[in-house]
């Protein structure tokens, strides 16, 4: 009897129902650039959208937020924040980083707010109303300035892969000399600015021609330097040389004995 009861309850709740929601518009039909941005030779277009605002003026300016991001993407903000190594020059990196920030973020103030289309969704809730708001905007931004911005990101990404493949070179010679902790900082260094920029990005080397190349390249020459820097050869006998590498091992070092050779012929060997 119960069940029946609830059953029936549920029934007429569901016949008599909620007051259907009130959709107004701000115009009769929507704008033809919510399903494609419109094309200018003079301007760029970026939409953002917001949708179940308590307030029409939190979803504009959320959608502006929104439009801004879809921009900065295009510029290319963001195309150096994919990667972080501590063992890289940090200060510098974020120095430039801020700087094509502030270019950017700049430009994206200025954009000039040229559509706006809501949808407000009204309810009645007892004996009031909600309504909640359905935002969409159009961002301009002037061509030239943008093109102008991209150029010079990938001029300052090309002039940074060089510069990276100028401390791998460096690190080469370094090593070459035998001065492994020199160039192991100058391995660091160089895979730390190809990170910056993307791996695409032209070094101007014909033989290591992209970022990625460098990356690799100069992460490689690093692992075999600092192998080679945690080598140690003891030069002594048996019972004094086992203590020795056992304490080395443990310190990370690659420790070897060899009691019946000379100093000389062990730094040869190092």
């Amino acid at each position: 009897m119960r069940s029946r009861l609830l059953a029936f309850t549920a029934l007429a709740l569901a016949c008599g129902g909620e007051k259907p929601a009130v959709k107004t518009s701000s115009s009769p039909r929507p704008p033809a650039w919510l399903a494609k941005a419109p094309s200018s030779p003079e301007a760029l277009y970026f939409s953002g959208a917001k949708e179940g605002a308590a307030s029409l003026e939190e979803g504009k300016a959320s959608a502006v937020e929104s439009a801004r991001s879809q921009a900065a993407q295009y510029i290319g903000v963001e195309i150096s924040a994919e990667h972080h190594d501590v063992m890289s020059t940090e200060e510098a990196e974020n120095k430039a980083k801020d700087t094509v920030k502030s270019r950017a973020n700049a430009m994206l103030r200025s954009a000039e707010l040229a559509d706006v289309y809501y949808e407000r969704i009204s309810r009645d809730v007892g004996a009031g109303t909600i309504d909640r708001y359905d935002v969409w905007v159009l961002l301009k931004l002037p061509r030239a300035e943008v093109d102008k911005e991209r150029q010079r990101q990938a001029q300052e990404a090309q002039q940074t892969a060089a510069a990276g493949l100028t401390r791998y070179r460096e690190g080469r010679d370094q090593e070459k000399q035998g001065n492994l902790i020199a160039a192991l900082a100058r391995y660091r260094d160089a895979a730390g600015k190809a990170k910056e920029v993307a791996g695409i990005t032209p070094t101007g080397d014909r033989e290591i021609a992209t970022a990625t190349a460098l990356l690799r390249k100069a992460q490689d020459a690093a692992s075999a330097a600092q192998a080679k820097a945690r080598r140690a050869i003891v030069v002594a006998p048996d019972w004094v040389a086992g203590a020795v590498t056992q304490a080395l091992s443990r310190k990370g070092f690659n420790a070897q004995t060899q009691s019946d050779t000379s100093e000389d012929s062990a730094l040869a060997q190092a």
